[in-house]
């Protein structure tokens, strides 16, 4: 049974390296995403309709149920400032 050398095995992960830098160097730039200007507002005004949903005795449960089943998952990261030029 034939066993590499270790030469051979990073000989291997070389070419692979390079082959990869090659694919990534082809490959275009992905798309830059844009933000609707007025998205902010419309995230303002959705999330006051939901302060005042769970604030409202008559709907409080049913509003609260309806968010959990909307969350799967709460993760917390930091996000570090990004430069935007629009």
């Amino acid at each position: 049974m034939y066993h590499p050398s270790m030469k051979e095995k990073m000989a291997a992960l070389e070419d692979r390296k390079r082959s990869l830098a090659a694919q990534v160097a082809e490959s275009p730039e992905p798309a830059v995403l844009r933000m609707h200007p007025s998205l902010g507002d419309l995230y303002r005004q959705k999330i006051g309709n939901l302060f005042n949903a769970l604030s409202d005795p008559a709907v409080r449960v049913q509003a609260a149920e309806a968010m959990r089943a909307l969350i799967s998952d709460v993760r917390r990261f930091r996000v570090r400032a990004a430069s935007t030029s629009w």
